[in-house]
């Protein structure tokens, strides 16, 4: 469960919770087939806990945000520094917005990082070099931006055509235009909210 409590005091059991509302486990080989799954962030603090005997909060402290100087990162709103001003998401409400209030997703890593703008410009920097030297190998760097996406017979789709790597997606022009277009009928200006950006939980 990575540590994570559940009301009641009981922790997170993953493999439960895999079980839950049809489940999600498939009995295809690693690498035989992709798909987009939240639910997979979700086990990754449970597997590095267990590799390294440390929080995920406190790997990522030591090995991500510190290196790159995000001092105001967290997966976690009590580790935040004391005095964070904080953005909250907000959801139409007739011609105005509400806000809805700081929430988190029970698999958090799936998308309720507390982050700002200038750490979240450190981040972006550290990616333009694939995240070497500072976060990880050359190697490794290369092998987080290269393709991961498969065609039905598992044979590897060319760099030219692939959308899908080690935790990013590639969108065309349409999606793109799609998504913004749903904002903009909700009543958002284009990428202009007031009370910060967030998405999937995440917050700036």
């Amino acid at each position: 469960g990575a540590g994570v409590i559940l009301q009641g005091g009981e922790e997170l059991d993953w493999y439960d919770l895999a079980q839950s509302n049809g489940g999600m486990w498939h009995p295809y080989k690693p690498g035989a087939r992709n798909n987009y799954s939240n639910a997979a962030y979700g086990y990754l603090p449970a597997l590095i806990q267990f590799a390294t005997g440390t929080s995920f909060a406190e790997f990522s402290r030591e090995h991500l945000f510190g290196p790159l100087g995000m001092d105001h990162t967290a997966w976690f709103r009590e580790d935040l520094p004391q005095g964070t001003h904080e953005a909250l998401p907000v959801e139409k409400d007739g011609q105005g917005f509400l806000d809805i209030g700081h929430y988190c997703f029970i698999d958090y890593t799936s998308g309720s990082l507390r982050t700002s703008a200038k750490d979240l410009e450190a981040w972006g920097n550290a990616m333009l070099d694939y995240g070497a030297p500072t976060l990880w190998s050359t190697e490794m760097g290369d092998e987080i931006v290269s393709c991961q996406e498969r065609k039905v017979n598992n044979m590897p789709v060319s760099q030219k055509d692939c959308k899908f790597g080690y935790g990013w997606i590639l969108l065309d022009n349409s999606k793109k235009i799609t998504t913004t277009e749903g904002w903009l009928k909700q009543g958002f200006k284009d990428y202009d909210w007031t009370d910060g950006i967030w998405h999937d939980g995440a917050e700036v």
